[in-house]
């Protein structure tokens, strides 16, 4: 027999420049598609958060909060005076304690006329009768310490139609 005589068919063997050239199509069309995909991707975002984008919702959301602004700023307003409040309370707190241990030394017949607060400085006036009472006062309070009532003292010592009056002043 001849050996020339193919029965099978002509099967094509792919050459190695036509196999490259395949993968190199295969590869360009993904690259494509992936890059058109993408393209898309950022597109949407870009389009999703642009500044008009934004602007627009930061209107909307400022229009939602104007029936809100009254009380929101009570509530601000509200909140500065709590704050004031409390800075007052601790500063009457602090001058409390002078007061509580000049008056828990003060005899019975010695009375306070008035007391005046100021930021740096306190004054509290006495008066009695007797000059020996306000002595006796005068005595106990200069016994008292300086890191419980602070640097305190006698701003006069007068003699009225009331009787005598002492005012001591006491520096915070």
């Amino acid at each position: 027999m001849n050996s020339d005589i193919n029965l099978i068919g002509n099967i094509k063997k792919p050459r190695p420049s036509e196999h490259k050239l395949f993968l190199i199509r295969r590869v360009a069309l993904i690259t494509g598609i992936s890059t058109g995909i993408l393209a898309l991707i950022v597109f949407f975002i870009s389009f999703r958060y642009s500044a008009s984008f934004t602007k627009n919702q930061q209107a909307q959301a400022l229009a939602k909060m104007i029936p809100y602004q009254k009380t929101i700023s009570n509530e601000l307003l509200l909140k500065d005076r709590v704050n004031q409040i409390e800075k007052i309370e601790a500063e009457r707190q602090a001058s409390s304690i002078p007061i509580d241990a000049i008056i828990s030394k003060k005899p019975s017949d010695v009375n306070a006329v008035s007391l005046l607060l100021d930021k740096d400085a306190l004054q509290i006036k006495f008066s009695s009768d007797s000059l020996v009472s306000i002595s006796d006062f005068i005595e106990s309070v200069k016994k008292l310490k300086e890191s419980d009532i602070g640097k305190i003292k006698i701003s006069s010592l007068d003699y009225t139609t009331l009787g005598y009056s002492v005012i001591f002043l006491i520096n915070k």
